[in-house]
């Protein structure tokens, strides 16, 4: 996803599993060589729209169960 000052959306498709809890976004970027990791938010919901600066982003997300075990 590419920052240009405004929101930028995060979409994805639940998984079938009728046991996930959360879910667990986070966010690399590009200026620190897409390796340093960062929480970006923990939802209940498949979308997320926030204002980011500038810049070249990857997003990874993970599945959380009732037990807190990631999927």
């Amino acid at each position: 996803a590419r920052g240009l000052g405004a929101d930028i959306d995060v979409r994805w498709t639940a998984p079938p599993d009728t046991d996930v809890a959360a879910y667990l976004v986070e966010y690399a970027a590009e200026h620190a060589g897409f390796d340093d990791w960062q929480e970006f938010e923990e939802t209940s919901d498949t979308q997320i729209q926030r204002a980011m600066p500038n810049g070249t982003y990857r997003f990874r997300v993970a599945a959380v169960d009732a037990s807190g075990n990631l999927g």
